[in-house]
């Protein structure tokens, strides 16, 4: 006789993430090179203006905000972010490729596994709140690419930039998963 293990909705999406997050975490040395060529090509042809014009300025702006709060002087410049004063400050440059849209990418696969079956109202306060979240992740994941800069200079920050963000993603990714099917998600009957 062979036992067959029935998941549930949040098990399932669980599962999902950790795999591709294992995935992700086998490849990552593969995707950190093939996603600067693709910000080279990209910005090569101008099609990052649409986020380098709406998202880039005010990300750096609230990066900027928290990273004052954290006593670090800083000035946002263009697609940039001056840490410190004087004859050396460190400059951050920001592209549309550090706004996060790889985070937006697998926020969206994991709502097209996570919200099936439950009804249409639900899935978008979800959603909704799981990209507000995203959103204040990856500007929280600016300020930490900065704040490392800061104390501990280039190298640890481009090592942080390169690996650490992709493990702040999935951290995400997992926690707000976990926390909708604890709460919203649990308290609703999905739909039939």
């Amino acid at each position: 006789m062979i036992a067959q293990r029935v998941y549930d909705d949040r098990q399932r999406t669980v599962m999902v993430l950790v795999a591709a997050a294992a995935v992700l975490l086998l490849i990552l040395p593969l995707v950190v090179t093939f996603n600067e060529a693709i910000t080279a090509a990209v910005q090569a042809v101008g099609g990052d203006r649409l986020l380098a014009d709406w998202i880039v300025p005010y990300e750096s702006r609230v990066a900027a905000g928290l990273l004052m709060v954290l006593g670090i002087p800083v000035a946002v410049g263009p697609g940039t972010l001056v840490l410190g004063t004087g004859d050396f400050p460190t400059i951050l440059r920001i592209s549309w490729n550090c706004v996060g849209w790889q985070s937006v990418i697998l926020f969206g696969l994991s709502c097209v596994t996570a919200l099936q079956g439950h009804a249409r109202g639900m899935k978008i306060v979800v959603a909704g709140f799981g990209f507000a979240g995203l959103l204040l992740m990856n500007v929280v994941r600016i300020a930490v690419v900065g704040a490392v800069a800061w104390w501990a200079g280039e190298v640890p920050a481009i090592v942080v930039h390169d690996y650490g963000t992709v493990l702040f993603s999935i951290a995400y990714l997992l926690g707000f998963w976990i926390l909708a099917y604890s709460t919203v998600l649990r308290s609703e009957a999905p739909a039939q």
